[in-house]
């Protein structure tokens, strides 16, 4: 168990995952600078003239498998071992991200315009359609349980499990392209220099496999085909030389795209209802990939002696030892390698709104869409969800309750509030406290600061 276990958790902490950050927050009134996380065009919208992020952070886990609750921690190793050696054919998705936003600052120069300034860093990893009958035959040379002899699999979706972190420096604008005393209409982008960190993949693609154990229990692969893909960038360690990878220069550019729409309650000049949509991380990142770093190859076990590979010939005290002797059994043809690949960011599509409801009572709702491909093994991976939002909001103090249905954990309560220039929400912590079946712990924080009256 503990072999399966750490290698599984080393593998998918080290699919690229981009989370659903700050949600409730960013859609709030006095969300300020943060808003750019969701949409820029709302920057002009923003209640103080200057707001500062001094530090704010969104760390999230998520899967579809194992239960995350104050009475499952204690149980986690044991599930787990259930579930790794369980032989359920439903694929497992499992995430982990971390936002953190550092200093940064927005500022209403004029009435209709807002620039601003950020910093921020990111990570996304996690593991996406495992098969986990399969991955106990590779890691454990055994055919799980209901499974005496044989187990075969055909699936032509991705099946990967990956890290990526970078840095970004960002410079943003909005401006308000219509007013009246009905109507605002405001427009605005956010443009990124993006400082790769580390990245690693390893993946599979149109996997058709066919796994047997002969009569004395030794695990086979036959008549069997996929594509593979093993990458990081860097040295032999991508953790080794994150700092100076940053440090080296940009290496490559984002782009955030928003509109926003508010009908106005002429009395009062708030409005009554808002909407606005967005396209995010738009862009590349180029890692400093390095050729020996690089293995890609086509596998048919035809090429090997027999058309059998015996998983025992397989396994090496590490990776570079095991796939020196996955070479040597004939099985894997080398593909070409291009050590320029990019990286493309978690691009999404992103639609919300909020009504108020009654003097200080809203409701809200968020919706993200993935628009890369789920099958591209060279894109940030992002997963779709929608929220509803209600919310009671006052100058100093708000409280909101999100109800999330996400695509990998299912539906999540959270709660949160902001007092003042503090925040801390969860999308999640109500559900983990309530249900036995919550399958996502997330929380997010932070202390902004702001000054003056902007209109």
């Amino acid at each position: 168990m503990k072999f399966s276990l750490t290698i599984f958790m080393a593998i998918g902490f080290v699919v690229v995952y981009g989370q659903n950050n700050y949600v409730g927050l960013s859609t709030s009134q006095s969300a300020g600078v943060m808003s750019l996380t969701l949409n820029p065009a709302e920057l002009v919208n923003m209640k103080s003239k200057v707001d500062i992020n001094l530090f704010s952070s969104d760390f999230q886990i998520s899967n579809n498998a194992l239960n995350l609750t104050p009475s499952s921690i204690g149980s986690f190793s044991d599930d787990f071992d259930s579930l790794i050696r369980s032989a359920s054919a439903n694929p497992v998705d499992f995430r982990v991200g971390i936002d953190i936003m550092g200093p940064s600052i927005a500022v209403s120069i004029l009435p209709k315009l807002s620039v601003a300034l950020h910093s921020r860093a990111r990570v996304g990893s996690g593991a996406q359609n495992i098969d986990v009958a399969f991955a106990n035959g590779i890691l454990n040379n055994s055919i799980n349980n209901g499974f005496s002899s044989s187990y075969s699999i055909n699936n032509s979706n991705l099946i990967s499990t990956a890290v990526a972190g970078w840095a970004e420096i960002g410079v943003s604008g909005a401006y308000e392209v219509y007013r009246s005393k009905k109507h605002s209409l405001s427009a605005g982008a956010v443009f990124k220099l993006l400082l790769p960190g580390f990245y690693a993949n390893t993946y599979l693609n149109n996997l058709n496999v066919n796994l047997y154990k002969n009569s004395t229990g030794d695990v086979y692969i036959q008549n069997s085909t996929a594509n593979v893909g093993v990458i990081y960038s860097g040295s032999n360690d991508p953790l080794n030389g994150v700092w100076e990878n940053m440090i080296g220069g940009i290496n490559g550019l984002g782009l955030d795209i928003g509109g926003s729409y508010s009908y106005m309650d002429s009395s009062t000049d708030k409005y009554i209802f808002k909407i606005g949509a967005s396209v995010t991380d738009i862009g590349t990142l180029a890692y400093p990939f390095e050729s020996k770093n690089m293995r890609l190859y086509n596998m048919n076990t035809e090429g090997a002696p027999g058309g059998i590979v015996y998983l025992k010939d397989i396994k090496g005290k590490d990776l570079d030892d095991a796939i020196q002797k996955i070479e040597a059994t004939g099985a894997v043809t080398a593909l070409p390698k291009d050590t320029n690949m990019k990286i493309s960011l978690p691009t999404a599509f992103n639609l919300y709104g909020d009504a108020r409801i009654w003097k200080f009572i809203y409701c809200g709702f968020q919706y993200r869409a993935r628009m890369n491909n789920a099958n591209d093994p060279n894109a940030i991976r992002i997963d779709n969800y929608l929220s509803i939002i209600p919310r009671v909001y006052t100058k100093l103090f708000e409280a909101y309750i999100p109800l999330t249905f996400g695509e990998i954990q299912g539906t999540t309560v959270g709660a949160g509030f902001r007092f003042g220039p503090f925040f801390l929400g969860s999308n999640s912590i109500l559900s983990a406290v309530t249900s036995s079946q919550n399958k996502a712990i997330d929380f997010n924080f932070g202390l902004r600061v702001g000054i003056g009256k902007s209109k």
